[in-house]
């Protein structure tokens, strides 16, 4: 018998960016090069968000970048 995992690795697409960032964040909040990084920011996340999704995100859908995403199929 063997394992089935329950998960799929799939490329994203822009329309996960927003989803993919608010991971990042929440995965970096409490480390220290991102709280000196954004230092007062940090108290207003929404902030954070905004400013990652406008600077950062559009590097992602350049033609050189492929970002991946995994999925729990039971879910979605």
């Amino acid at each position: 018998m063997q394992y089935q995992p329950g998960f799929k690795l799939s490329e994203a697409t822009p329309d996960d960016l927003d989803e993919q960032f608010s991971m990042l964040e929440l995965a970096f909040i409490d480390d220290e090069i991102w709280k000196v990084i954004f230092g007062d920011v940090l108290k207003d996340p929404q902030k954070v968000h905004a400013w990652i999704m406008e600077i950062l995100a559009p590097r992602w859908t350049f033609p050189d970048i492929v970002t991946y995403k995994i999925t729990e199929e039971a879910s979605g």
